[in-house]
């Protein structure tokens, strides 16, 4: 059996963004990590973008699990 999960990230190291953290469960039940794909990424250009935002990386991850 397999399912397909995505997970935003970025790169401020909050707890709730980890992809490890997302996967939890699922590792505790028994899925592994077939595949995982960049989807939607950006990063910071320190153009147009505060500060704040700089030089940051934020996107999402495609994840194929199997069971």
């Amino acid at each position: 059996m397999q399912k397909l999960i995505t997970i935003y990230f970025d790169d401020t190291k909050r707890a709730d963004t980890g992809v490890q953290e997302h996967l939890r469960t699922e590792f505790q039940d028994g899925w592994k990590v077939i595949q995982m794909v960049p989807v939607g990424s950006s990063v910071g250009s320190g153009g147009d973008v505060s500060h704040s935002e700089e030089g940051k990386a934020k996107g999402w991850l495609a994840v194929l699990l199997e069971k």
